[in-house]
């Protein structure tokens, strides 16, 4: 099981001055990514809390799905927080978040999207809404 670091993961995110509510945009293209594969997606400092997120996905490859949670630096990768449960990609769409606002356990962590079911191949963006409590 490989890591891929996707180009928006290490973008400056603001926050704004008008409030609190922030928006992320965040995009990768997959090439043969492997079930299992971990895909850091963005890096956030702030115990950022998620509200809300779309997944935009092209046809990601037969039986392919993607769980959209955090990971954490002092914690190993399979004690990540789910976002989302298992999305299913197989075909072009997008998906919406479904289920109360999820919190980090640290203030600094990472948004994954963990392949499931088939080698994934194409572009994936997860557009989020969250909050930082500092």
């Amino acid at each position: 099981m490989g890591k891929i670091i996707a180009p928006s993961a290490r973008t400056t995110q603001y926050n704004g001055v008008h409030g609190n509510l922030s928006v992320a945009v965040l995009t990768v293209s997959l090439a043969a990514a492997a079930p299992g594969d971990t895909v850091v997606l963005g890096e956030f400092d702030g115990h950022p809390t998620v509200t809300d997120f779309r997944l935009d996905h092209e046809n990601l490859g037969a039986g392919t799905s993607v769980e959209i949670g955090f990971a954490y630096q002092s914690v190993t990768e399979d004690e990540s927080d789910k976002i989302s449960t298992s999305l299913t990609t197989s075909s072009a769409g997008s998906k919406r978040m479904n289920g109360k606002p999820v919190e980090a356990a640290e203030k600094f962590c990472q948004v994954t999207a963990t392949i499931k079911g088939g080698n994934a191949t194409g572009n994936l963006s997860l557009t989020m809404n969250y909050t930082n409590r500092g």
